[in-house]
């Protein structure tokens, strides 16, 4: 029963999702709000599981406080990090 009732929650996100897109949103807004929010399910998924959560930056080239947080992140020694360069 439980997993029907979470089956819901997820269709009703998603219907929420739709809902609050504005009048002359696009079908592309629709897909491109529907994966950002499958994405966030995702990371939530993993994130009850245990699995690490790593984000890697967009810009290039990374600042070095940045890298190192990733390194972290990832469960990384620095020496390993530096090994994998």
């Amino acid at each position: 029963m439980g997993g029907q009732n979470l089956h819901l929650e997820a269709r009703t996100g998603k219907q929420r999702a739709i809902d609050a897109l504005p009048e002359h949103a696009t079908v592309e807004d629709a897909i491109e709000r529907l994966c950002s929010l499958a994405k966030i399910e995702a990371g939530l998924r993993q994130s009850d599981a245990g699995v690490p959560i790593v984000t890697i930056p967009g810009h290039n080239p990374a600042n070095a406080f940045t890298m190192g947080g990733i390194a972290r992140d990832a469960g990384l020694t620095e020496g390993r990090f530096r090994d994998l360069l």
